[in-house]
Order: structure tokens, then C-alpha cells, then sequence
């Protein structure tokens, strides 16, 4: 199943604001319910420029490592993340990650969304800061 949503995010270090795009991807019929998610084109509200990470461009946060229990409730397991820039296809591990929530409805295809939220500690000029969002996402047909 796939849910796709928005994100909404602020750094720590001076309070910006980010928008984007949100992908949860998981497979209902595996014995762990593996999922990973997908934090992708984060654009400054205010200046519409993309987030960087270590000074470059951001093109999607890919977090994996999380698991839904049997009843569907709510997202759990120690999520890994990893960056991939726009430029060169470079990716690069991301510390302190944490992503969480929690499924809302109930059909024959798995519940209708999701909500909840993700972090990753920032490096660079903003190492010591965070970076932390809200996402909601419906599933898709």
C-alpha cells in the first residue's frame, strides 16, 4: 500500500519553515509489515529554495527500519535514515533519526492514512540543531 501526503517542517536553528511532499510505502501481506518512508522536495515557505543538508540541496529524506504491528496501529521500530542530494546522486546517512505515527481508518485495502511525525539531527553550519515535521497521507487507490 501507498500513502502520499504532504510534510511540514522547522529547523531548530532559526525557526524556517519547509513544505513537501510525504510517501509512506508498506506491504501488508509481510510478516513484519516493512515500511519506509519519503520526505522529498522540501522548499522554504518564505524564499521557496530547496533544504540543504551539509550546504547542498536536498532532493528526498528515505527513512527505513520501521515496522506496523499485526493490528495495524501505529508506526514503531528504530528508523535509519539516509539523504539523497539533487546534484550527483550522492547519498549520505542522517543521525538521530525518528519518524512515528500512527494509521487512521480502517478498509479492505489497510486504513484509509496516516499522521504523524519524523526528525533528523542537522550538521554543518546548523550542526546541534534539528530539523522537525508533520505529515498526514491518504492511501492511494
Amino acid at each position: 500500500a501507498t500513502y502520499e501526503g504532504q510534510t511540514v517542517a522547522v529547523r531548530s536553528s532559526d525557526g524556517d519553515l519547509f513544505q513537501g511532499q510525504f510517501q509512506l510505502v508498506i506491504d501488508w501481506r509481510t510478516q513484519t509489515n516493512a515500511v519506509t518512508a519519503f520526505v522529498q522536495d522540501l522548499r522554504n515557505s518564505s524564499t521557496n529554495s530547496w533544504f540543504q543538508y551539509s550546504d547542498q540541496d536536498v532532493g528526498f529524506i528515505l527513512f527505513s527500519g520501521l515496522t506496523v504491528p499485526d493490528d495495524g496501529s501505529a508506526l514503531g521500530g528504530t528508523a535509519t535514515a539516509r539523504i539523497q542530494y539533487r546534484a550527483g546522486g550522492r547519498q549520505v546517512d542522517v543521525t538521530s533519526p525518528a519518524l512515528g505515527g500512527i494509521f487512521v481508518g480502517s478498509g479492505n485495502d489497510g486504513p484509509f492514512g496516516v499522521i504523524g511525525n519524523w526528525s533528523i539531527a542537522l550538521v554543518g553550519v546548523d550542526a546541534g540543531a534539528t530539523l522537525s515535521g508533520a505529515f498526514g497521507a491518504d492511501l492511494l487507490p
